[in-house]
């Protein structure tokens, strides 16, 4: 893959922090160069990893004999995304698992005291057409990894409904609207993140507009019919001494995983 890639000449350039002129300047400089080409060809597409797909929820666990905590990250692959569907993703991820106010870090941490991080998120893809997923983490003392994957384990199963916690959701993305404005430095790199979306101008006003339209069902409805129903992926770094190991199995096929299966 690499070497096709390199045996095609092609390059992009951004420029940023100077003033036209100059910027023109440097451009002229940079043709100069002996290995500037011209009439370069496109670049190849990027190459897309195909999200894994679980028939049952399944956990992968690797014993760390000197762990003190368990690491658990979860995950679920997501339905084809679609670009209209940005504004409730954006707030899902503030209701579900972005923040002190999500359900994940309050049902985790606040009510229970079970880690001192916990979080979670949908991510949707680069490119269009293809699938987002559902990802997050916790980390917890060993000898409450079962507690801690039962709670995760309920919230995904269903969802908790709670007003309050939608109420500063779109207050937030609302103010977020108004003030997140991307340097200059970074503008180029959002410009390309919207061209890879096929999106022509600025999407923060119409994201705007629908995040005031936006109700509590909307993030519930998108979650109901886009991941609820899809099987779980566990991932879990631990001392197997101090952890109910058959507990684990009540969440989900269990594959021991050694070391060298997964780092090199």
């Amino acid at each position: 893959m690499t070497s096709n890639v390199l045996a095609k000449p092609f390059a992009c350039l951004i420029i940023v922090g100077i003033r036209e002129p100059d910027a023109r300047e440097v451009y002229s400089s940079i043709r100069a160069l002996s290995f500037y080409k011209e009439n370069l060809q496109a670049p190849p597409s990027p190459p897309v990893l195909k999200k894994a797909d679980y028939a049952v929820n399944t956990i992968y666990f690797v014993h760390h004999a000197k762990a003190l905590q368990s690491k658990i990250n979860f995950y679920k692959k997501g339905e084809i995304y679609r670009e209209a569907d940005y504004p409730v993703i954006r707030a899902f991820n503030q209701y579900f698992g972005q923040g002190m106010a999500s359900i994940l870090f309050q049902e985790i941490r606040e009510f229970r005291s079970l880690a001192y991080s916990a979080y979670g998120y949908y991510r949707h893809p680069k490119y269009p057409e293809d699938r987002g997923f559902l990802t997050g983490y916790t980390g917890t003392q060993a000898d409450k990894t079962g507690e801690a994957l039962q709670v995760i384990s309920n919230i995904l199963n269903d969802l908790p409904r709670r007003e309050n916690n939608f109420e500063s959701v779109v207050l937030g993305l609302a103010e977020s609207a108004y003030a997140n404005r991307p340097g200059f430095r970074n503008l180029s790199f959002y410009i390309e993140s919207w061209k890879k979306r096929r999106i022509t101008n600025d999407p923060k006003k119409s994201h705007f507009d629908k995040y005031k339209q936006l109700n509590l069902n909307d993030i519930l409805s998108y979650y109901q019919n886009n991941l609820q129903d899809k099987s779980l992926a566990i991932g879990i770094v631990g001392n197997k001494n101090k952890i109910d190991m058959e507990q684990l199995k009540k969440y989900g096929r269990v594959i021991v995983l050694k070391k060298n299966n997964i780092w090199n």
